[in-house]
């Protein structure tokens, strides 16, 4: 599952910023996701997809709100994938992902 999410990050994200910043967003979710005993697949997966929306480029006014078109094309990718359902859940995606970017970069 993970190497299939990490292909189409790939393909969807430049690689400057795959690179540079998904990345090293993953390594450090994985090192919280230790310390706190957290679900390493949920981490690793929600933090690989964490920018999603920016990748096809946003519509104007949606730069603000890219966290939202990324927990809702993460959502569709899961899917698509068949992903356990009972994992998938926006808001949960969206707690994580403002967690994960308060404390990676704050």
């Amino acid at each position: 599952m993970i190497n299939k999410i990490i292909a189409i990050v790939k393909r969807e994200h430049e690689k400057e910023d795959y690179n540079n910043h998904i990345k090293v967003v993953v390594k450090n979710a994985l090192k919280l996701a230790d310390i706190k005993n957290a679900d390493k697949e949920i981490i690793e997966i929600a933090s690989l997809l964490h920018d999603i929306g920016r990748a096809h480029g946003l519509k104007p006014g949606e730069e603000n709100n890219h966290h939202i078109v990324s927990a809702r094309r993460a959502e569709g990718i899961l899917k698509n994938l068949n992903y356990p359902v009972e994992k998938i859940h926006f808001k949960n995606y969206f707690w994580l992902y403002t967690n994960v970017h308060i404390i990676i970069f704050c």
